[in-house]
């Protein structure tokens, strides 16, 4: 009787042993981005892993030149409760990313112990902002240059008043940007599952 107890006990540690150590071979699984993708430098950089079973946190790295260049615990005490990460363009860290090669490292925090590290590799690289110039402009500069304007000086405010128009647009463009990151932020703020 005893040493059926024994041996109950036994397999019993083995099984509790065995499937703890199942779950930390379980990496954290990306959903976004995915391994290779570019992303541009100078905006936020999202991420996001499906949940592990019995995770308390995530941990999330960012590598360049295997330098460790950002890391959710090490630089704010705090890790991901919910599997998504966003290191955006007002942090202060966000500046120590350059163009080129950088690897991320997701473990899941399951039960005091670190899951294996899933890792991926992206690439920053500057979009920039893009520009887009309408029809219209396009069809009135055509049409001038086949009505013949030969005069330097016309052409010349021609391109200066062009060129203003488009630093006007490029401004616009910019403000509108900065108010939709405004919206989406006061959005977030009411709605915290969309974070």
């Amino acid at each position: 009787m005893v040493k059926t107890k024994l041996f109950a006990f036994a397999v019993g540690l083995v099984l509790l042993v065995f499937t703890a150590s199942l779950a930390l071979a379980v990496e954290p699984e990306m959903v976004y981005p995915v391994d290779g993708q570019a992303i541009d430098l100078e905006g936020s950089y999202m991420f996001k892993v499906k949940p592990v079973q019995g995770a308390s946190g995530y941990l999330f790295g960012l590598f360049q030149n295997d330098v460790m260049v950002y890391e959710n615990y090490r630089d704010t005490g705090n890790l991901s409760l919910d599997g998504e990460f966003s290191l955006l363009e007002s942090n202060p860290a966000h500046v120590n990313f350059q163009s080129g090669q950088v690897e991320v490292m997701i473990r899941a925090l399951i039960n005091g112990n670190w899951s294996e590290a899933r890792k991926i590799t992206l690439t920053l690289r500057p979009w920039g902002k893009s520009v887009v110039v309408p029809a219209k402009v396009t069809n009135n500069i055509q049409e001038q240059i086949s009505a013949g304007a030969t005069d330097s000086s016309a052409l010349q405010r021609k391109i200066d008043d062009l060129q203003k128009k488009l630093e006007q647009s490029q401004q616009k463009q910019s403000e509108l940007e900065n108010r939709l990151s405004q919206i989406i932020a006061w959005i977030k703020s009411l709605f915290p599952f969309f974070k």
